[in-house]
């Protein structure tokens, strides 16, 4: 992975695009995790931009869209058990504050 990361800087610095560099990290089998990662890493872009440019290109468009169903079931297993979690820009994962118990 770490010479992945090396050749995708690489290509940073060569001025290739964004979509292309999404494209070649596709065809060197990063996952769509990995490519998130990566490319918040070398643009430094916050997590909702990363997702956001990589779950929308066309060479990963079917992992972000079979990745549907398992995001609803975690979320209505949270809210089910009456927990709320705010989501700010994407970085921070903040649990609110429990309900006090009334004597």
């Amino acid at each position: 992975m770490e010479d992945q990361m090396r050749k995708i800087r690489y290509l940073v610095d060569c001025g290739i695009s964004k979509e292309n560099i999404i494209r070649e990290m596709a065809h060197e089998g990063f996952s769509i995790i990995e490519a998130i990662k990566a490319i918040r890493e070398v643009y430094n872009i916050s997590l909702r931009a990363a997702k956001q440019d990589v779950s929308s290109h066309p060479s990963y468009i079917k992992a972000a869209e079979d990745s549907i169903p398992i995001q609803d079931a975690f979320y209505r297993a949270f809210t089910e058990y009456g927990k709320d979690f705010e989501i700010s820009d994407g970085d921070e994962h903040r649990q609110s504050d429990p309900p006090q118990e009334e004597y």
